[in-house]
C-alpha cells in the first residue's frame, strides 16, 4: 500500500505560540510504502523539528508523537 503523507521540517513547534508560516521550512507530500523510510531534506535553515503528518490530517491515535526534536550535527 503506498499512501502520500505530509513531511514538514519547522523552526519552532507547530501549534505552539507564536508558530507562524515563517516558522515552516519544508513542507510536501511523500509517497509512503510500508516498511522502514528514509527521506533526505536539504534546507537553507537548520529546522528545530520534523514531522510526519505534523498537521494531524490522519486519524492517528497518538498525534503528540507526530513531532519530534532535530537533534545531531
Amino acid at each position: 500500500m503506498v499512501n502520500e503523507i505530509e513531511i514538514g521540517l519547522f523552526t519552532a513547534k507547530p501549534g505552539r505560540g507564536t508558530f507562524n508560516s515563517k516558522d515552516v521550512l519544508y513542507k510536501h507530500r511523500h509517497k509512503i510504502t510500508s516498511g522502514p523510510q528514509k527521506i533526505r531534506i536539504v534546507t537553507s535553515k537548520r529546522p528545530l523539528f520534523a514531522g510526519v503528518d505534523p498537521y494531524n490530517k490522519y486519524i492517528d491515535r497518538n498525534s503528540d508523537d507526530n513531532i519530534v526534536d532535530v537533534s545531531g550535527p
